[in-house]
């Protein structure tokens, strides 16, 4: 990812920044294939840049593409028949998803993103405010009330944007989005669409437990590739439906979206980019520990639990999540807190196999 920001003296009519992301790496965590339909072509899945442009009264959104978008092959829908007339003329394949974190303070904030996307916020970006751009703005705010209302007010889904050949502009009024500020940070994702008929529930189990998924709004990436479908998902159901992402110049998208495992019970995890902090080029993004925010130790093992030196003062809360790390900087297994106290923690190890790997003095990080 390069960074472009504008000069002080062009602030308001040149972009405030531009995010750009490398051609050619619309393939999620490296092996998704793009469905076989006509319609999908090669390219129309692929963001290359990302720019926002205050103005007095809006901010101007600009995302461009690998190839120009075009409509769908006779304006036919994955289900039979034709789409809805709502549908934009040459937007109908994709939805581009903008997380933003507006206060960057960890911990605060929505840490899952919207229903089917298969990954989650970092602690450390948390975002406050979605710009979701959908063939079907009106479907969307619908199924939205109704699969994760607590989101509602959160979701910014614009009725009106523009598509020109390879580009998508967008205007948000600045009495709904905000001045955009220094320190906020954009995930920015690209999602397969779906028209919502008939409804798709993704399953898939943690270790027996099944977890049932709805999608809202998008098509899950299938084993294999069809007419409609992406494919090279994996056949636990827990990777992610993300064909392509910015991430930071210090971050591998290819990596980031592999992050997945179905034994550790861990789901893919995206990082933020903050593209007008100053410190972004030296932040090692990249680094297992440089995306969590507290670092604990153990200090005792035992009965399948661990005992760690961070407690209720630290941030440390009841079903947190947290990765073991060895001496070799290698992830070995996952705890979960189950005992939470002002200065220390007990946790349980998730991976019963993995319990003879644990010792003291090795990391958990949260």
């Amino acid at each position: 990812m390069v960074i472009f920001l504008a000069s002080a003296a062009h602030a308001v009519e040149s972009p405030m920044f531009t995010l750009c992301d490398p051609v050619g790496d619309d393939h999620g965590p490296g092996y998704y294939k793009y469905p076989t339909g006509s319609a999908f072509a090669p390219g129309s899945f692929d963001l290359v840049s990302f720019e926002v442009t205050p103005s007095e009264k809006t901010v101007r959104l600009k995302f461009k593409f690998a190839s120009p978008l075009r409509f769908a092959s006779g304006g036919a829908s994955p289900y039979g028949g034709k789409l809805q007339g709502e549908v934009y003329a040459n937007f109908c394949l994709q939805n581009i998803e903008v997380y933003i974190d507006k206060d960057h303070l960890p911990g605060v904030g929505e840490s899952m993103l919207l229903p089917g996307r298969g990954a989650v916020a970092a602690r450390e970006s948390q975002w406050e405010q979605l710009i979701l751009i959908t063939p079907l703005p009106s479907l969307a705010k619908k199924e939205l009330k109704s699969l994760a209302p607590e989101l509602a007010d959160k979701v910014l889904i614009p009725d009106h944007f523009v598509i020109q050949g390879d580009s998508v502009y967008c205007a948000i009024p600045i009495s709904e989005i905000g001045v955009p500020q220094a320190f906020w940070g954009y995930i920015v994702i690209v999602t397969p669409a779906d028209y919502g008929q008939p409804k798709e529930v993704r399953s898939f189990s943690f270790t027996g437990d099944a977890v049932k998924e709805p999608l809202l709004v998008i098509r899950a990436v299938k084993e294999r590739e069809g007419e409609w479908d992406f494919g090279g998902g994996d056949p636990s159901g827990i990777s992610s439906n993300i064909i392509d992402m910015i991430v930071s110049s210090l971050e591998s998208q290819e990596k980031v979206l592999s992050s997945y495992n179905l034994i550790t019970r861990t789901r893919v995890l995206l990082s933020a980019v903050y593209p007008q902090r100053s410190s972004i080029s030296s932040e090692a993004h990249n680094t297992l520990k440089s995306r969590y925010t507290i670092e604990a130790t153990i200090f005792a093992v035992g009965n399948k639990k661990v005992t760690i030196d961070k407690g209720a003062r630290d941030g440390i809360a009841m079903g947190m999540i947290g990765r073991v790390i060895d001496e070799y900087g290698d992830e070995i297994t996952n705890v979960v807190v189950d005992e939470v106290y002002d200065t220390y923690s007990v946790c349980k190890i998730l991976k019963v196999a993995m319990i003879s790997y644990v010792a003291e003095r090795m990391k958990v990080l949260f």
